[in-house]
């Protein structure tokens, strides 16, 4: 071979090595830059300012502001998930319990545990379990109730309401993919 040719390999190979090296950077860029369900999020201390920020509830779903304590909302390239957890005083919770119970009683979820609520014939259907639940409760999601569960678009959205007795605190989730 003659030298031009090794010379005009060797600036291929560079070329190529130049763009490899730019391929990475972006992608480890946009790994750090592009928030992504494990690193960006957003707590909340009152109602006003979640909604503000684009968090979104089902209306029907919203429980007086004495009760709420927790806010959480993330969003994500893609995925839009927004949770709240609140807790229901004592002398409030069998009432309120009962009021939820009662506008969702259709649900064919209600009285489940969420890692009960599995339909073999539609696996889209299964309750997200993998949502960031840990970062608004202390305890298992799995333990918690199901009062409302409702799956669309083969599991591309979904909303919940469940609670927990012992704790006497509620959690609403809203997941939407887009």
């Amino acid at each position: 071979m003659t030298l031009s040719i090794i010379k005009k390999m060797m600036k291929i190979r560079a070329r190529i090595l130049i763009v490899i090296l730019c391929i990475v950077a972006v992608v480890i860029l946009a790994g750090i830059l592009v928030p992504n369900t494990k690193l960006s999020g957003k707590h909340y201390d009152d109602l006003e300012s979640f909604l503000a920020d684009g968090g979104t509830f089902n209306s029907e779903d919203e429980p007086p502001q004495t009760l709420q304590d927790n806010l959480y909302l993330r969003k994500t390239l893609g995925v839009r998930i927004a949770l709240r957890s609140y807790y229901v005083p004592e002398e409030m919770f069998e009432e309120y319990l009962a009021k939820e119970i009662a506008k969702h009683s259709q649900s064919k979820w209600a009285g489940r545990h969420a890692e009960d609520c599995c339909d073999p014939e539609y696996e889209l259907d299964d309750f997200p379990m993998d949502l960031p639940f840990d970062e608004i409760i202390d305890d298992y999601i799995g333990d918690y109730t199901v009062i409302a569960y409702s799956p669309k678009n083969t599991g591309s959205t979904a909303n919940g309401l469940l609670f927990n007795d012992v704790t006497h605190r509620f959690v609403y989730f809203n997941f939407r993919s887009m």
